[in-house]
């Protein structure tokens, strides 16, 4: 991608970032991001139709990232020893909360979630039928099950007040992955 173009795109991010920390997402106008952006109109709809594309661009390279991490192991690898996993998630979220936060509000967080959820059932489905006898039904329950309690612990901890160390939210992670999972599927 040509790096004025980059430029452009991270700057609209970053407006409807910033916007988001003070507005909800659906209240946001065009005029207000291309404003706070330092752009013209013409030039937002060179890019985008309209806020919400805004904001699904912003997803889909958060859920590329995520993505990215994940294909570096395997389930049997997380199941064994999730915590350089969950680990490199924290230190993501960590760096990178701003841009969570509107995809986690409530409004959109179904969305979001999913993407992710359906992503990782998608890629770990085929491992598990190569070492387990569970059917694809129960293969889905399991996976669905995970991931969709991983992501909700990590949205609830990112929406809340709670003062809860996100490193302590990930040994109880770990520990339901480790006792939970290994024995479903690898014993």
């Amino acid at each position: 991608m040509d790096r004025r173009i980059r430029k452009t795109k991270n700057a609209i991010y970053e407006a409807l970032l910033k916007l988001a920390a003070v507005i909800p997402i659906g209240e946001i106008t065009i005029s207000q991001l291309c404003r706070e952006a330092d752009i013209n109109r013409a030039t937002f709809y060179t890019y985008y139709r309209n806020v919400l594309d805004v904001l699904e661009a912003i997803e889909d390279d958060q859920i590329q990232e995520f993505d990215e991490i994940m294909s570096g192991y395997s389930l049997k690898e997380i199941v064994e020893d999730p915590y350089e996993l969950l680990n490199q998630f924290n230190k993501m979220i960590l760096n990178e909360a701003e841009k969570y936060l509107p995809l986690i509000a409530k409004e959109r967080r179904n969305r979001f979630t999913e993407k992710i959820v359906s992503n990782l059932s998608n890629h770990y489905s085929e491992e598990i039928k190569g070492v387990s006898d569970l059917s694809d039904a129960q293969i889905k329950i399991v996976l669905r099950f995970t991931f969709t309690g991983t992501m909700g612990v990590y949205t609830d901890w990112l929406d809340s007040d709670d003062d809860t160390p996100l490193y302590d939210i990930t040994d109880t992670i770990a520990d339901v992955l480790i006792n939970g999972l290994r024995g479903l599927l690898y014993n």
